[in-house]
């Protein structure tokens, strides 16, 4: 029953959605009647989406233009303002998230915070040492009367702009999310506008085995951004007020940055203690149905591109299945697991009665490739490293490893994207075979006999 009310719930939302946009002209009306009547009847009921009918692109344009804002902006940062929604952990009841936040803490009192303020965002009174205290006046308490008081991500993003110039970082993260000891010295050391972080996934109990153990990295999620202050003071307009600790503030956010400007990810410096955690959008809290109302309308506006986080790591390693081996998906697993920082493909060569393996981790690219009676017998290598190659083309450098290889992480062949561009490809034909049959490329890429 709770899933059909639900169900009826977002359509009314988004029956109330459309009809707000197809009278939004009444806003603008030169006649006061119709003004009063958007009022009255069609203005959404939270004024902080006024940003879906923010047009003033110039403070962007300036950015890429050249201008004050550009010189200032693209100067070398020297200082990072790190704002966090600060929770006391001793206010908190013992459980996994006490211990989320106090290992996070923990590694922020130890990491390297030369040219580093520290801003505890609190609208319950919370403060720590070393933190400078800003109270927040509104939360998801006075907002909805929800017990939690969850802060909304521009209140803190503009708490930090007190502290810098247009030039320096603000910085925010999940405070369940510790840092590595030189996060703040490696985000310094760069020069971009816009750093999205990535988790690393761990199973930890303290800092030495979370910084040591091995680690996933999550790509469906950002939980972590550093924006130079000019730059996020030209795209503030086109952010919508969300609340941190709910879904999409993040995918909103990240499409943004993509569509109006650019950023680059980091997957290295922001850990995270693995528990299960999973969004139940059949049930979710008030603050929650505001920002899924907000990404909706985002997507829906053109605000964002894509309604899904991409993370593109920079290097791939590209697995192949070339004689059809068996126990594969313990191996490829194997494999993703000792290469965390690349973009693992498989390609899967299926012959006979063999099936598509199920149920493969999501950080695997998978690629069956089904084979015929006909390309039996001829070296598959090449054919398979072109196939690799070719669905990785916007990644910088490609890795080859062959699936017998599971054990040592042997890769046979490394070389740039750049690098195989000037190639062409890899020739198909310079592997001889046994039995020297006349062969052509088949429709699955593979060589295959006349």
């Amino acid at each position: 029953m709770r899933s059909l009310l639900y169900r009826l719930e977002n359509w009314l939302d988004k029956k109330n959605s459309q009809v707000n946009r197809q009278h939004s002209h009444l806003r603008y009306s030169d006649r006061p009647f119709e003004r009063f009547m958007w009022r009255l009847f069609y203005k959404p009921p939270l004024a902080q989406r006024d940003y879906l009918t923010f047009t003033d692109k110039h403070s962007v344009e300036s950015l890429t233009q050249g201008g004050d804002l550009a010189y200032l902006t693209h100067r070398p940062p020297s200082k990072v303002v790190h704002a966090v929604n600060y929770l006391d952990p001793l206010a908190l009841p013992s459980g996994s998230l006490k211990n989320r936040t106090t290992l996070c803490l923990k590694s922020i009192k130890k990491a390297n915070k030369t040219n580093v303020k520290l801003v505890g965002c609190s609208a319950e009174g919370h403060r720590g040492q070393g933190w400078t205290q800003h109270s927040l006046s509104r939360s998801s308490h006075s907002e909805f009367g929800c017990p939690k008081r969850l802060a909304f991500l521009k209140d803190m993003l503009d708490a930090a702009c007190n502290h810098c110039k247009e030039n320096d970082y603000i910085f925010y993260s999940n405070l369940d999310c510790p840092l590595s000891p030189d996060l703040y010295q490696n985000l310094l050391s760069q020069n971009e506008d816009i750093v999205e972080f990535f988790i690393r996934d761990v199973n930890a109990t303290n800092l030495k085995s979370l910084f040591n153990n091995p680690y996933v990295i999550k790509r469906t999620g950002v939980d972590g951004i550093a924006i130079k202050k000019g730059v996020y003071l030209a795209l503030r307009d086109y952010i919508p007020d969300f609340f941190i600790g709910e879904p999409h503030w993040d995918t909103t956010v990240s499409g943004i940055f993509k569509k109006f400007h650019h950023s680059v990810h980091n997957t290295q410096d922001l850990y995270h203690v693995h528990h299960e955690r999973a969004w139940d959008t059949t049930n979710l809290s008030l603050p929650g149905k505001h920002n899924e109302i907000l990404y909706r309308d985002a997507y829906e506006y053109g605000l964002i591109d894509d309604p899904l986080i991409i993370l593109k790591k920079p290097s791939a390693l590209i697995v192949l299945n070339e004689h059809a081996s068996k126990d594969k998906k313990r191996r490829v697993e194997a494999i993703t697991r000792s290469h965390p920082d690349h973009e693992v493909g498989f390609l899967d060569i299926i012959r006979g009665r063999q099936s598509p393996l199920k149920k493969l981790s999501d950080e695997v690219f998978y690629f069956p490739i089904w084979a015929s009676d006909k390309t039996k017998g001829i070296p598959q290598r090449y054919p398979l490293m072109n196939i690799g190659a070719n669905l990785f083309l916007d990644r910088e450098m490609l890795h080859f490893m062959d699936i017998t290889n599971y054990r040592d992480n042997k890769i046979f062949e490394s070389l740039s994207t750049q690098e195989y561009r000037k190639k062409g490809s890899f020739n198909n034909f310079t592997l001889k075979n046994s039995n020297n049959r006349l062969v052509f490329m088949n429709d699955e890429g593979l060589l295959s006999s006349l």
